[in-house]
């Protein structure tokens, strides 16, 4: 009888040390890798609106996406993004050359600050989710609507 009470506590110990792990993987999900080889674009355009070449608005962008806290993200996670939730879809080009490791895709902001960006890693997207502060979107919001 001693036997099984000790066999049960020990499977009762690996459980919650499992259920331990697995909640660390699962809350702690936060993608340093995105924020690191991050080439710098030549200019973005906010919902295709109008191109902004300007390297201080472009360094802002990259440093607020490198400051944030990024999780990781899915290619699907991209596009289930609602089309009434999104406040901005920003796009970046660079010089016409082939696409490099590092080279930022795509965008999508939502109106709750919280954004999600695609980057090229050696010919393949990676996705990760963020979120700008309040000065940021209201930086954003003042680039859109300056003509």
């Amino acid at each position: 009888m001693s036997k099984t009470k000790v066999a049960m506590a020990i499977v009762v110990l690996i459980l919650i040390i499992a259920s331990i792990g697995f909640f660390y993987v699962v809350t702690h999900r936060e993608d340093a890798d995105f924020k690191e080889g991050i080439i710098i674009p030549e200019g973005i355009a906010i919902f295709n609106k109008r191109e902004i070449n300007d390297q201080i608005v472009v360094k802002t962008l990259v440093m607020e996406i490198q400051k944030s806290n990024l999780e990781k993200a899915t290619k699907q996670d991209m596009s289930q993004i609602n089309a009434n939730d999104t406040a901005f879809l920003i796009r970046t080009s660079y010089k016409k050359e082939a696409p490099k490791s590092g080279q930022l895709v795509a965008i999508v902001v939502l109106k709750d600050g919280s954004f999600v960006a695609s980057k090229n890693v050696n010919g393949i997207l990676q996705y990760a989710k963020g979120k700008f502060g309040s000065y940021t979107m209201d930086y954003l919001t003042g680039l859109y609507t300056v003509e």
